[in-house]
């Protein structure tokens, strides 16, 4: 059945749009993170558009578009990045989907956003941009550093219980001996941050400011405390280093049973210090018993080097990123110019 493409009008339609999230994406609480998510981004309230069936209106089909501020080159801009894109399993043909993603490029053409992103996971999810003839501006990469072997003893040789505790004691050991750091603080202090971002961190977003051709997401006390401080879905860490009191930057991260996820890294970082904060991170995730740590990573981002020597290995490639602006636009020709895109995980989470 052919289907149309309509602006949701929210929040009035809120329980239409969580339904048939809800019926696609069910491993998800939407309806616990959206007055977060689509309410109160202190960049501006999040826009929704359905593909719904013709004569019937039955939704069968949303995605979402949600404000960011990005530093552009040396300016910040009001992009937006694509998410809760969904589509009923009988329409999952290309047609909704691309009547969709064309519907996401609307406030860019309508001059409301400089340009938007979206972050499809695998090739498949590439057949609408492909059709609408556009590229990957760039991938996302998965680097990880495994803690203990009690998972590889299990999976691999089959031990568990009382026979593996002697020898995971050993292998978690000699783990620990060959991932540390070679870092030196040369003067600085690594501590955890409690509570809400400050001033400063909006000072250090703008000592660090933009540079030329690359793209990074803003990390203001507004853009921190919403993101990292309201999320009603995520509990995250945030360490940070200081010399003399002034705050040189922060790592950010989430800790689960099983894993820890690197999300932010951000500041006026020598290699040092970043090493010294990542240490400080995996140490931290190692006492609460995870077995590895990930970070995700763009491949324009110099962080990969840092890693690297921190001692984690890439995985895997993830996310690709896809982004539009308007033809004969300034952001339009920033984006031909193939600039250099800084990202971390939290410029891709929704």
């Amino acid at each position: 059945m052919a289907v149309k493409v309509r602006g949701a009008d929210l929040p009035s339609e809120r329980d239409a749009l969580l339904d048939v999230l809800q019926r696609n994406l069910r491993d998800f609480p939407h309806a616990k993170r959206f007055d977060w998510l689509y309410n109160r981004n202190p960049v501006g309230r999040g826009r929704s558009w359905f593909a719904c069936q013709q004569g019937t209106d039955k939704v069968v089909g949303v995605a979402s578009v949600f404000p960011r501020a990005v530093w552009l080159g040396k300016a910040v801009k009001i992009c937006g990045q694509v998410g809760d894109f969904a589509v009923d399993s009988d329409h999952r043909s290309l047609g909704p989907a691309l009547a969709l993603q064309r519907a996401t490029l609307e406030p860019v053409d309508q001059g409301s956003l400089a340009f938007c992103y979206d972050c499809p996971p695998h090739e498949q999810g590439m057949a609408t941009f492909h059709r609408l003839k556009m590229e990957k501006s760039c991938d996302m990469h998965r680097y990880a550093m495994p803690l203990r072997i009690e998972g590889w003893l299990d999976r691999v040789l089959g031990l568990r219980g009382p026979l593996s505790v002697p020898i995971a004691l050993a292998g978690n050991w000699a783990l620990k001996l060959l991932t540390r750091s070679p870092c030196r603080l040369d003067g600085s202090e690594i501590s955890f941050h409690a509570g809400s971002f400050g001033e400063e961190f909006s000072s250090l977003d703008e000592e660090v400011g933009g540079a030329e051709n690359t793209i990074r997401g803003r990390r203001r006390l507004e853009d921190l405390n919403w993101r990292y401080r309201e999320d009603p879905l995520h509990d995250y860490r945030v360490l940070v280093a200081r010399r003399a009191g002034r705050l040189l930057g922060f790592v950010i991260y989430t800790v689960s049973q099983q894993s820890a996820h690197i999300v932010d890294l951000f500041g006026r970082l020598s290699q040092n210090v970043g090493l010294c904060l990542l240490e400080a991170a995996v140490e931290d995730a190692r006492s609460c018993g995870v077995r590895s740590v990930d970070v995700l990573l763009s491949d324009g981002n110099d962080d990969g080097s840092l890693l690297q020597k921190a001692h984690f290995r890439h995985r895997s490639s993830a996310e690709r990123v896809v982004a539009y602006a308007t033809p004969g636009s300034e952001a339009r020709a920033f984006l031909d110019e193939g600039p250099r895109w800084v990202l971390h995980r939290a410029d891709v989470m929704a």
